[in-house]
């Protein structure tokens, strides 16, 4: 069950993480049919979302959950004109 109530980014997306860890090779034929945020926090900069993959058809090692760390949405016009400061990472999460 998700701790928080807090919206999936778009980049959370389970169409999206489909076709972002096909891209990268560890999904396979699979997809992604679920995401859930098991938890969510925000730093200074950043926000840092766990997820949860529920996966159809994919392979024994692809990976069941995911960190997401995105920008803070308050600090958008604290970036504008600085785009390559935006920050945007995955990592896989057992």
């Amino acid at each position: 069950m998700s701790q928080t109530t807090d919206p999936l980014p778009a980049a959370a997306h389970a169409d999206h993480l489909t076709e972002v860890l096909r891209k990268s090779g560890v999904l396979g034929d699979g997809r992604v049919v679920d995401v859930a945020i098991e938890s969510s926090r925000a730093t200074i900069l950043s926000r840092i979302i766990r997820l949860r993959l529920t996966c159809e058809g994919a392979a024994a090692d692809t990976p069941r959950g995911l960190v997401l760390k995105t920008g803070l949405p308050e600090r958008k016009n604290a970036r504008a004109g600085r785009p390559h400061r935006r920050k945007l990472a995955f990592e896989t999460a057992q």
